[in-house]
Parts: structure tokens; C-alpha cells; sequence
């Protein structure tokens, strides 16, 4: 059964894929025998470079690091062992029916390495999962897409986190609900606080109604711009037929971990249109 996942990994990861070049080596992985410490470190020594390039203003410099970041190696190889080992959602199949185990791993890596990704987007499928009232619909990429999708992220998300408001804390790095909860603690603490109150507000089917030519505008000449416009129009297959349509092409928690493209460029949304106010 191993040989057969690997096989139809493989020949959905080829379809289409252009030739670009890509830095490291390109033979297949002896995966067990990877030093993932020295991988992670590389991907993260790049990270704070797009970070500081990013911070100095840079940009011409940041396009460069981040054309190095989604043609590392030790990206792709860190990139694919997250989505297909380290999410809790791993085992879980998108629309293709596969999953990357055992020897499917390396062989993924090394397509995604040569080729620069996974050729043109799948659609998602949708899923529900149980929640109070009703439920959540969840969207599971493609194995071959939620790698890719980790490795723009590694490319995306450093420059970012230079720009957006220090008071954003959803779907970042090293930031969670329990640092939200501080700063609003130390915003009202105080008896002379200007801010005595809260607003507690969801936002309804947010990430299904991401206006995408905004979010692209606002990402720029970000190198993989062209990848994450066919991830946003991949469309749905839910109960049925490929559904095309806007909403859902924007997929929450898309390969089961909160740092994704979708959740971090609804961020970025956010961001930008604090940063185009002035805010």
C-alpha cells in the first residue's frame, strides 16, 4: 500500500510542474537519516533575514531572500515533514484520496524541490467537525498542496510579521489568545484607564468572504503571488461537484495547523487595512 500512495503522489505532484531551479541537492532523502535540527535551523536563520530586510525597508532585498526561501531545501524537506508528520491532521486525505507515509515522504520532497511545487492547486475538500450549535466546516487540501503551502508560508510570514500592528495576535508566531487577554488586562487594569469596556465579536464565514484581489494587492510582488491565486480560486468539493464559487476558496485551518496561508493572509487583511489608515 506504500508504494502504491507513493506512486499517486507522485504522479499528481509532476502534472504540469515548470522546470525551476532550486538550491541543495536534488536526489531523494534518506528521510530517517535527515539532521532536522541543521534543516530547521537554516529555515529559520532565513526567516529572520526576510524579518530584518523587512524591518529596514528593504523590499528589493526581502523579494531576493524569499525567492532563496521557496527555493531552499531545507524548506522543502521541513515543509513536508510538518504537514505529513508532525500536524495532528496528517493521515487526514484532501480530494486526491492521499497521504505522504513512509517512503512517500522523500519522494514529495524531492518533486516539490525540483519542480518549485506541486503544478496547478486541487480543490479542497470540505469537511464538517462537531461544534456547539452545529458545525464547523474544515477544507483539506491536496498532501502535495498543504506542503506547499507551509513553504510559502516560511517565505511570507517573516515579512509580515515586520509590518502588522504589534497588537494583532491571531495565526502568528508566538502569539496566542493568552497574550491578547494580557494586553487587554493591562489596557483596562488601571483606574484611569480611556478604555473600560470590550467588544467581543465574531465575524461571520470571515475567511469565506476574503475579498482575493484586495488580499492579492496587498501582498504585492511577493514572489509565489500566483501560487495563492490558485489556491483562493481552486474551489470546494463538498457532498458533489467541484464548487468553484467564491466562498469557501478561502480555507480555514487548511492543513490542520493555525499558521496557514489562508488564516495568515486574512491577517495580513487585517493588517493592511490598518497600515493604508494609518493605524
Amino acid at each position: 500500500m506504500a508504494g502504491d500512495t507513493t506512486a499517486t503522489v507522485i504522479d499528481i505532484a509532476a502534472a504540469g510542474m515548470p522546470g525551476h531551479m532550486v538550491n541543495g541537492p536534488g536526489d531523494p532523502a534518506d528521510w530517517d537519516a535527515i539532521n532536522w535540527r541543521a534543516q530547521e535551523s537554516q529555515v529559520r536563520r532565513l526567516r529572520q533575514r526576510i524579518f530584518k530586510a523587512a524591518q529596514a525597508g528593504d523590499l528589493k532585498q526581502v523579494r531576493n531572500l524569499q525567492r532563496l526561501m521557496l527555493r531552499s531545501r531545507a524548506n522543502t524537506l521541513v515543509s513536508v515533514r510538518l504537514v505529513s508528520q508532525r500536524n495532528t491532521g496528517h493521515r487526514t486525505p484532501g480530494v486526491d484520496g492521499q497521504v505522504a507515509l513512509t517512503r512517500a515522504r522523500a519522494s514529495l520532497a524531492e518533486q516539490l524541490h525540483r519542480h518549485g511545487g506541486p503544478g496547478k492547486a486541487l480543490p479542497v475538500r470540505r469537511v464538517y467537525i462537531p461544534k456547539k450549535g452545529g458545525e464547523r466546516p474544515l477544507g483539506i487540501p491536496s498532501i502535495a498542496d498543504r506542503a506547499q503551502q507551509a513553504r510559502v508560508r516560511n517565505a511570507l510570514e517573516p515579512e509580515w510579521e515586520a509590518r502588522l500592528d504589534p497588537r494583532q495576535y491571531g495565526f502568528r508566531p508566538g502569539r496566542g489568545c493568552h497574550d491578547a487577554i494580557e494586553a487587554i488586562y493591562n489596557a483596562v487594569r488601571l483606574k484611569r484607564a480611556n478604555r473600560v469596556w470590550i467588544l467581543d465579536a465574531d465575524l461571520k464565514a470571515a475567511f469565506d468572504r476574503i475579498d482575493h484581489n484586495f488580499l492579492l494587492e496587498a501582498i504585492g510582488t511577493f514572489p509565489a503571488r500566483e501560487q495563492i491565486r490558485e489556491w483562493l480560486k481552486a474551489g470546494v468539493v463538498d457532498r458533489g461537484p467541484v464548487r468553484s464559487d467564491r466562498r469557501g476558496n478561502s480555507t480555514r485551518r487548511s492543513y490542520h495547523a493555525p499558521n496557514t496561508v489562508g488564516n495568515f493572509c486574512f491577517e495580513v487583511t487585517l493588517g493592511y487595512r490598518r497600515l493604508e489608515r494609518g493605524r
